[in-house]
């Protein structure tokens, strides 16, 4: 349809705004947890940028994006072409045992190693003649322990400046990734990107190498989460600060030194309940990634150790570039209003970030009194924060709970946002029997909101939960307690019915009874608050019950615990 060029912006927003009746425009706009408001309704956007849209000269179907698999992926994979093999041998990854079998010389890999023994390894393994990302990330193991001799690693690395012969080899590794996975904002990652590059320009030009020639060396890898506007917004808004923090050191031909953009799917929004759910989430997660322009992708399997999860996982890559089309243009989301607001605004709030630390001393500096580290510390509190709340939805763990699993726990990271809660449950799974993992709802009001928040709470860590009617009076309260034979109830109401009713004195010895309030009258274990952390108060009041045999033990009838 052809747009009528004269209708204005204020037109099309008022035409929206008829459609929301009696609510707020305001009502239906949201915010990032960088604080970045996100409308419904975007107009023209920021112009969009060579290089905020694509570095690349092809679409993917002339020069695909690199396959990334870790060694036990790789065996299923062989078969499948040896063109776009890409071993992606991480720091935690001894590589040993797989370098030694192979075969093929001029092999593209990535490989992270510690920075003390980068020189050592390339010179054990020069043979190989070896191509792609083989280096280190010196501030990265310095943000892991400040203890890590940091001025010792760069003057470790200096040589290799000077001997590698492998002119397109990227020696440094930025590994945004490990700030995302302890919980850093979108905007935080990029400005730590950034801040890393910058030092590792300036620590090795003070060492004599050119900020021209660091950069070529450099190469950078991002977490792709699941906000899926957000992470294509993310890689595109990178190239964009890339191309600036070039300009400052004053390098000429910045716009063509690319660094290799490597992404691998987040670990940090993944389950152990309901883990094919993580299948979905990496599809997306993937998508993002490269409609954002990414050079190679890992794609986790939904499941760790299951041949499935791995071909799964392959079998991604190959329906994305086969199936999707999106191999065929270059930067698919290129000119969408909203996405090029969003790369522009991330870009100013990342650089303002960056800035920050530059004033601050640098990345080093920053890392070593702290500063950035409280920052992303306070920015995963908040994520909780929101998540306890309802604001954020984890499907299968919070919301479209399966009650029936019991898996073990083999997803070790535990800043991933679900874990609070995967903790709790099997804590709750392990302490109480199954006749005992039911709780009633005793009402003393009819606020949905504040019943939905409590029922959701303890439907999540395990529970099957039902409601009672509203009960006025204290004798409607005891009355149904005669009647009914739940072995918990939370008793929801506001603060003023308890002091009307003087709820605490009545039951203030019967341990099947939590108090949750709309404020907390005082610090115990059997009040809840839905504005406090309501899940280490779980904790607790679980951990009162074990040992009590009244409270634990299963019971084969309906009496009274």
């Amino acid at each position: 349809m052809k747009q009528n060029e004269s209708v204005l912006e204020n037109a099309w927003l008022s035409l929206a705004k008829k459609t929301l009746k009696d609510r707020e425009w305001e009502s239906i706009c949201s915010q990032t947890l960088d604080s970045i408001k996100i409308e419904p309704l975007y107009w023209k956007g920021a112009a969009p940028s060579l290089f905020t849209r694509t570095h690349r000269s092809s679409p993917y179907s002339e020069q695909p994006w690199r396959i990334a698999l870790i060694p036990e992926d790789f065996s299923s994979y062989q078969r499948d072409g040896e063109e776009a093999r890409f071993l992606y041998l991480h720091e935690n990854i001894d590589a040993s045992p797989y370098l030694e079998n192979i075969r093929k010389k001029d092999s593209y890999f990535f490989i992270k190693q510690p920075s003390l023994n980068l020189a050592s390894f390339l010179q054990k393994y020069a043979s190989l003649q070896m191509k792609g990302i083989i280096g280190s990330d010196p501030l990265g193991e310095y943000y892991a322990s400040a203890s890590f001799l940091l001025e010792k690693a760069y003057d470790e690395l200096l040589p290799l400046f000077y001997i590698d012969r492998e002119e397109s080899r990227k020696l440094l590794i930025v590994d945004a990734s490990t700030y995302e996975q302890d919980g850093a904002t979108v905007t935080q990652q990029l400005a730590s990107a950034i801040a890393v590059a910058c030092d590792y320009i300036d620590a090795f030009a003070k060492r004599g190498i050119s900020p021209e020639k660091t950069a070529q060396k450099i190469a950078f890898t991002f977490s792709i989460s699941n906000e899926f506007f957000q992470e294509i917004a993310k890689i595109r808004a990178f190239r964009t600060l890339w191309i600036h923090l070039l300009e400052c050191f004053h390098i000429t031909n910045s716009t063509s030194i690319f660094p290799h953009i490597h992404a691998k799917t987040s670990s940090r929004n993944k389950t152990a309940y309901m883990t094919y759910t993580n299948l979905l989430r990496t599809t997306t997660e993937s998508l993002s990634a490269l409609l954002g322009g990414v050079d190679s992708l890992y794609i986790e399997p939904y499941e760790r150790n299951s041949p499935l999860g791995v071909r799964m996982a392959l079998n991604l890559h190959h329906i994305l570039y086969y199936e999707t089309g999106i191999s065929c243009v270059l930067d698919g989301g290129g000119g969408s209003y909203y996405l090029e607001n969003l790369t522009a605004e991330f870009a100013e709030k990342a650089w303002s970030h960056f800035q920050t630390i530059e004033k601050d001393g640098g990345m080093a500096n920053t890392l070593k009194k702290g500063t950035w580290q409280r920052e992303i510390a306070i920015i995963h509190e908040k994520e909780q924060r929101e998540i306890q709340k309802g604001n954020i939805t984890i499907v299968g763990t919070t919301d479209y709970i399966n009650g029936t699993e019991n898996p073990s726990l083999f997803i070790l990271n535990e800043n991933r946002r679900a874990f609070p809660y995967e903790k709790l449950r099997s804590s709750i799974l392990a302490t109480l029997p199954p006749s005992k993992r039911h709780i009633t709802l005793l009402l003393l009001h009819k606020e949905q909101e504040e019943i939905t928040f409590f029922s959701r709470i303890f439907t999540s860590v395990g529970f099957t939960v039902q409601e009672s009617a509203v009960l006025s009076t204290v004798e409607d309260l005891k009355s149904f307690l005669k009647e009914d034979f739940s072995p918990f109830y939370i008793l929801c109401g506001k603060n003023e019915l308890y002091q009307q009713f003087d709820l605490p004195s009545v039951f203030q010895f019967d341990k099947r009874i939590v108090f949750a309030l709309d404020e907390v009258p005082r610090k115990s274990s059997l009040f809840l608050c839905k504005e406090e952390d309501i899940l280490s108060k779980l904790a607790l009041f679980i951990e009162t019950l074990k040992g009590d045999e009244a409270c634990t033990k299963d019971l084969p009838s309906k009496n009274r615990s």
